[in-house]
């Protein structure tokens, strides 16, 4: 298929086919060399009878985008603005079943016994699927993913679904799971209480048992305060995630928005950090309130009281307002972590001799704790009871970690495993790194 037409391959070659109508064709369905099904823009429904394209009436000009059957008598259409339509006859005549979501439907697969399954593509740039049970609409659990390049019927009870990033679901009555991946192209991992470990990048991937497991979603940041919730922010603007109570609910902000991070001290107590002038969003449980004097791209916390955002300066929120700390002369921060409210620490990337900062903030104020960090690019920060470690580039060495111990500075030996993308710490003191393609590190306490 292509805007001149339609291509049929016989006897060896590609022949250009007739039209009887001047529709771009989307989407094509075939069940035998002389029954193939084809829809477009316009509405546009054409059927292949063995020798010649027949124009059908769908009774709507709206582009419809994806055809699937499972015989002559259970054929489904959709396209855009949610539409969606099936034939009982051949396709003699066609009806809508409304989805009630004023959505682009991508995608259809029919399922027999009257079912099928859709994929429909958000304002926010991610997939949400229905599934027709025969009476009604369904939503499936399947979590935030990213836009579906491909759903395909295997069998009558195993259906695969492809999302642009390669994260693959298959799908087998009443459960959708997803592949184990082995690769992640990363920029974010933490260790959320209750919820394990997590990287995020090109998808996501959380730590089950000993094995990572490929989430289909496109997160910049993952958060949870409680085993029951996560949290994640989108890279695509202003989308927020929240996994509860065995579904996910999507808190659609503003499309303008430049979402940085988030951090998540309770279901009812969560807040949003915008780069720029955005200021900052908090939710209460109930609806998000503008904080216009907090704006910056790296959020950190540990209590409900006691959140850091780091921009142009270092603000603090104390539970009531947000201000700036008093820092010792004019920096930039790059990273943030920490054990206990008054054991925090800041990475400051060198500007001179190669050499970055580092600050400890003990609880009332902040203070040069050595500036002996050979690094002059900062990507992530770990801190654990007795040292913190920082990763980044040093000159003369590429990507790696060195740890300050409140004396000394190391360094491991030899060449780090990969380009250092994000650090974290969890509650054993075990440290985390993430490289940029997928390498995920730890070091015991």
């Amino acid at each position: 298929m292509h805007d001149r037409g339609l291509e049929h391959y016989a006897g060896g070659r590609w022949q250009n086919v007739r039209m009887p109508l001047t529709a771009i064709m989307r989407g094509v369905w075939g069940f035998a060399i002389d029954d193939v099904w084809f829809v477009g823009d316009g509405g546009a429904i054409l059927h292949w009878n063995g020798s010649a394209l027949e124009a059908q009436s769908s009774g709507t000009s709206t582009r419809l985008l994806s055809i699937s059957g499972t015989s002559r008598s259970d054929l489904w259409a959709v396209g855009d603005s949610g539409r969606v339509l099936r034939s009982l006859d051949g396709g003699r005549v066609w009806s809508e079943l409304r989805t009630g979501l004023d959505l682009r439907a991508t995608h259809v697969v029919a399922l027999g016994g009257g079912q099928a399954l859709v994929s429909l593509l958000d304002a926010g740039g991610g997939s949400e699927l229905r599934r027709w049970t025969g009476t009604s609409w369904a939503v499936q659990a399947i979590g935030p993913i990213g836009p579906v390049v491909a759903l395909s019927r295997a069998d009558a009870d195993t259906v695969w679904l492809a999302c642009r990033g390669g994260t693959l679901w298959r799908w087998r009555p009443g459960e959708w799971t997803m592949l184990p991946a082995t690769a992640l192209a990363g920029t974010r991992i933490s260790f959320e209480r209750g919820a394990g470990a997590w990287a995020s990048g090109g998808s996501s991937m959380q730590r089950v048992g000993s094995r990572w497991v490929r989430w289909g979603v496109f997160p910049h940041s993952i958060r949870s305060a409680d085993p029951r919730s996560l949290w994640m922010l989108s890279n695509l603007s202003g989308q927020v995630s929240q996994w509860h109570s065995g579904r996910w609910t999507r808190h659609m902000m503003e499309s303008s928005l430049q979402t940085r991070d988030l951090f998540v001290a309770s279901d009812r107590d969560v807040w949003l950090v915008v780069e720029g002038s955005g200021g900052s969003r908090h939710w209460d449980g109930v609806s998000w309130m503008t904080w216009t004097s907090a704006s910056g791209r790296e959020l950190y916390g540990t209590a409900s009281n006691d959140v850091w955002i780091l921009g142009n300066d270092v603000m603090r929120w104390d539970g009531i307002t947000w201000g700036a700390t008093t820092f010792p002369g004019l920096r930039s921060f790059d990273a943030m972590g920490g054990v206990t409210r008054d054991r925090l620490f800041i990475a400051s990337p060198a500007f001179t001799a190669g050499r970055a900062l580092l600050f400890q903030w003990n609880g009332s104020r902040w203070s040069v704790a050595t500036d002996q960090i050979p690094l002059y690019e900062i990507f992530g920060l770990a801190a654990s009871a007795r040292d913190v470690c920082v990763g980044g580039t040093a000159f003369n060495r590429g990507s790696t970690v060195v740890c300050w111990d409140g004396v000394t500075v190391t360094a491991p030996a030899g060449t780090f495993p990969g380009d250092v993308a994000d650090m974290t710490q969890d509650s054993a003191g075990r440290m985390w790194a993430l490289t940029r393609d997928g390498a995920i590190l730890t070091r015991d306490p």
